[in-house]
């Protein structure tokens, strides 16, 4: 796997960012040079129609394409180095100028969270991903939404699976998982929204563990 494919592995283009970011639109593809190692390489980087991300790494001082950074067994200071902010530029890219896509099951799921166990809504907060317990055959790609319990007793986050059958094994007196799954947070929900009281219209009466989500319900928290 190239360094790009690894990088872009999952993603997909927002041309508008792209041209924000400082790519040019050329025919039918996207370009964007970046100097670096102050200024003694460049690096070309090209999207083309296909949405296939190519770069190329320049020497500046000798006027020639430098190669040694895609050798994997080349592993010097200096190698290392250009291979790394080369990489650090392909990052800045998908960072700024990508989302994430993965291709699921096209499930949908409910799970529950009990803040006495553990404070997602804390944790939200401040990050965007989650490991998780995994209890049940979710695939990457599929929709997670998030009920947590008193005090809030409300269906607050949708998020999708990134991640799934990672060996874990953990028990104490109140959980025990032999496989967790990681979950990035793609929407939050008002608490007064979606209480226990709203969703029980549509057949939810209980999460007391993973359950399919019902699609009337589904399609009105889009």
């Amino acid at each position: 796997m190239s360094i790009e494919q690894e990088v872009f592995n999952r993603m997909k283009f927002d041309y508008k960012k792209l041209l924000k970011f400082g790519f040019i639109k050329d025919k039918q593809c996207y370009t964007y040079t970046r100097n670096f190692m102050d200024n003694t390489f460049r690096a070309d980087i090209i999207i083309d129609k296909e949405n296939k991300i190519t770069g190329k790494v320049y020497d500046l001082e000798l006027d020639d394409e430098y190669l040694t950074f895609r050798i994997e067994n080349q592993v010097g200071e200096f190698v290392n180095k250009v291979r790394e902010e080369y990489k650090n530029i392909l990052e800045d890219i998908a960072n700024n100028c990508c989302t994430e896509e993965y291709l699921g099951t096209g499930k949908e799921w409910i799970i529950p969270s009990n803040p006495k166990y553990f404070d997602i809504v804390g944790h939200f907060k401040k990050y965007k991903t989650s490991t998780w317990k995994q209890s049940s055959d979710i695939n990457v790609g599929d929709i997670i939404y998030m009920y947590v319990g008193s005090p809030y007793s409300a269906i607050l986050y949708k998020c999708i699976a990134t991640e799934v059958n990672i060996p874990y094994e953990y028990k104490d007196s109140n959980i025990k998982m032999s496989r967790i799954m990681k979950i990035k947070l793609i929407k939050e929900y008002d608490k007064k929204k979606y209480t226990l009281n709203k969703i029980k219209k549509y057949g939810v009466s209980a999460v007391r563990g993973p359950r399919f989500m019902p699609k009337e319900l589904s399609e009105i928290m889009e």
